[in-house]
């Protein structure tokens, strides 16, 4: 799908990550938040929480949110950190289903389990260089 297919939009919104680890949020404003907005005859995507899976316990913000577009056939786990949340509003209309999971390691048992076609690793560049790739199946505690 085409980025044709969505409004896009730059909408200034209280600083992320970084501005909140200095508690600089509300002064450091991100000027380059991307939105998309899907046009007709698009409808904007819906995300559900599947309770069956708690991957990190009392953590509810980083439970798998999924998305199902039966028009689309392959399934997705998407490993992200807060920048993949950006992603998630393209990404659904581009398969059947897709779990959108905010950790760095990958839960092989949630991978097994589900038997995805696909498994995409989002990460910010500063946790390359702190996160060994070899590492990334285990455990994410």
């Amino acid at each position: 799908m085409s980025l044709d297919a969505f409004e896009i939009k730059v909408v200034p919104e209280p600083g992320q990550d970084m501005a909140k680890l200095l508690g600089q949020e509300e002064s450091m404003i991100e000027t380059a938040n991307v939105v998309l907005t899907p046009l007709p005859p698009l409808k904007a995507m819906s995300f559900a929480i599947d309770d069956r899976y708690w991957i990190k316990k009392n953590k509810r913000q980083y439970q798998p949110e999924f998305t199902e577009n039966p028009e689309r056939k392959l399934k997705v786990v998407f490993f992200h950190d807060s920048y993949g949340q950006k992603w998630m509003p393209f990404l659904g209309y581009n398969f059947n289903r897709v779990y959108f999971i905010w950790q760095y390691n990958w839960d092989m048992d949630f991978v097994e389990q589900q038997k995805p076609d696909v498994v995409i690793d989002e990460m910010l560049e500063r946790f390359v260089v702190s996160k060994d790739p070899t590492n990334l199946t285990e455990n994410n505690e």
